[in-house]
């Protein structure tokens, strides 16, 4: 059965891993935004997502949050929320089972048991937009990101 691609199987995961670490330590909006818009560059590659492409993929959460949440939501965001991701994210990589995550297709006749931690591991993951686009036997996914509901905050897109 063919298995789920995940982002820690991947050869970006240590760079994954840095990303994870340094952004849990930005403490305003302003300078997310900033970090952001400095380490973000057009890329012609459309395999395995870049740092650069996975932060492009941020740019509506940092409109979202220097232009639209209030200073209790950014501070709860920056202080609680955002490290608290990073963390969950970075333990991917021990979480997944043995024989990795079964890709189950519609009407197909099968179950997998994912924990809880699992669970929240990948969603931090697709929230911090690592999943790559495309499986490295050449297979296109679907999004697993949250890149299309971020891109609600970016007109510029």
């Amino acid at each position: 059965m063919t298995q789920v691609f995940l982002p820690c199987e991947s050869q970006q995961w240590p760079e994954d891993k840095r990303y994870f670490k340094l952004i849990s330590s930005i403490q305003s909006a302003e300078e997310f935004r900033r970090y952001i818009e400095e380490n973000t560059r057009e890329e012609t590659s459309s395999d395995l997502a870049s740092t650069s492409q996975r932060l492009s993929c941020l740019k509506g959460l940092a409109i979202f949050l220097t232009d639209i949440a209030s200073e209790e939501e950014k501070e709860i965001f920056f202080n609680k929320t955002l490290p608290f991701i990073c963390r969950s994210a970075s333990c991917l990589d021990v979480l997944i089972p043995d024989k990795g995550v079964p890709f189950i297709q519609q009407q197909e006749g099968a179950y997998v048991h994912l924990g809880r931690k699992l669970i929240l591991s990948l969603l931090a993951n697709a929230f911090l937009c690592t999943f790559p686009h495309e499986h490295p036997l050449g297979k296109k996914s679907k999004s697993f990101t949250f890149e299309r509901f971020f891109k609600i905050f970016n007109s510029s897109d």
